[in-house]
């Protein structure tokens, strides 16, 4: 899996460096899983199964696996539930297991509240809030990189 490859007026360029970084990240975020998916990303990622290897264990094809391991490494990948966590006096203890339920575990707005024993305004307002934390994250690394003070709506 190669999400490190930029593509250039039908060149490609591969970097190393990127997608070493990216496995890292992912490595590192593994624990963020459970049951099946967690499984899955380590028999990729740590024992270097092919997704054809990965795919006889289930009796699926390889395209099914290849699919289910680029949604999950892209739930890793994304900093949302990690952004958070860094500021958890923002959030309340739910607030942050659906976060994480949304955000790392990909299960539904409508899956969580039943879950959860929510109503669904309750968790889509937690995961709004999630969204704008981490929009409010980005404008400010984006203000502190150009010399300019964060500015608020």
């Amino acid at each position: 899996m190669t999400f490190a490859v930029e593509r250039h007026a039908g060149s490609c360029s591969y970097d190393a460096t990127a997608e070493r970084d990216f496995r890292d990240t992912l490595r590192l975020r593994l624990g963020l899983l459970a049951g099946p998916d967690r499984a899955l990303m380590t028999m990729y990622l740590d024992a270097g199964h092919s997704f054809r290897q990965l795919a006889r264990l289930p009796g699926s094809s390889p395209t099914t696996v290849a699919r289910k391991i680029q949604r999950i490494a892209r739930r890793l990948a994304d900093e949302t539930y990690p952004l958070c966590l860094r500021c958890r006096s923002e959030f309340t203890l739910l607030e942050l297991h659906i976060i994480k339920d949304h955000f790392v575990r990909g299960l539904s707005c409508s899956r969580i509240s039943r879950n959860r024993n929510l109503s669904t305004y309750r968790v889509r307002a937690a995961i709004g809030k999630a969204k704008q934390h981490r929009e409010d994250q980005k404008s400010r690394v984006t203000d502190q990189n150009c010399g300019m003070p964060a500015q608020r709506a």
